[in-house]
């Protein structure tokens, strides 16, 4: 990933660049400046788009890197064993992050400093339990795998939960567009049928006058 500098620079570039072509094509200045801020601001909307569809990423593969954990410590593993597997067999960006925070650990950083650090970089709610739930039980004791399992399955159902939340919504929103929409197609298809627009007489100024006349 690119730095912040970066789009920094480029976002510089871009809001100078529309203003030099708009001198260059003799264009008033005042009309450029809202598209040359809009210019400007883009690579800033496209790195909220790939934050946003790397959080979303992070949480779908968090479930899964808890139960592995949760396996690991079933099966005789030390914590950092568990985040070693999930550093070498998820990809980015679960699995980069725990790498990073397994690295933390072995150059001597405590293992709650470590989770807290990891937080820091990663603003996800659910992160935040686990990493809660593990400094926690590292000072009251108890049973971590099960913990872990639990967790796991409790972000699990909240994204069924969402999913047909979701799913409610989405046909909330179409019987409310069909509900708008029928009555102006009704009058669309009866319109041409009913419509007849009057048409007074050609050439018979006695029949416009002779009301008048009988009075």
């Amino acid at each position: 990933s690119r730095p912040l500098g970066f789009f920094v620079i480029l976002s510089a570039l871009l809001f100078f660049g529309g203003i030099l072509l708009a001198a260059i094509l003799r264009i008033n200045h005042f009309a450029v400046v809202l598209p040359s801020i809009l210019l400007a601001t883009s690579p800033f909307f496209y790195l909220f788009h790939k934050r946003k569809k790397r959080m979303e990423k992070f949480e779908r593969q968090l479930p899964e890197a808890l139960e592995l954990v949760s396996r690991a410590l079933k099966a005789g593993h030390a914590f950092t064993g568990g985040l070693r597997m999930v550093a070498e067999e998820f990809g980015d960006p679960v699995g980069a992050e725990f790498g990073k925070t397994l690295d933390e650990i072995n150059f001597g950083v405590g293992v709650p400093e470590a989770l807290t650090n990891m937080t820091q970089r990663v603003d996800c709610d659910d992160l935040k339990f686990f990493a809660v739930s593990v400094i926690i039980q590292r000072e009251t004791g108890g049973n971590l795998a099960e913990i872990l399992e639990n967790l796991s399955h409790l972000m699990r159902e909240r994204f069924k939960f969402q999913g047909r939340v979701r799913t409610l919504a989405a046909e909330g929103k179409l019987s409310g567009i069909v509900l708008v929409a029928v009555p102006f197609f009704i009058a669309g298809a009866f319109f041409p049928v009913s419509y007849t627009p009057f048409r007074a007489p050609e050439n018979n100024a006695h029949f416009v006058f002779r009301p008048l006349l009988a009075q």
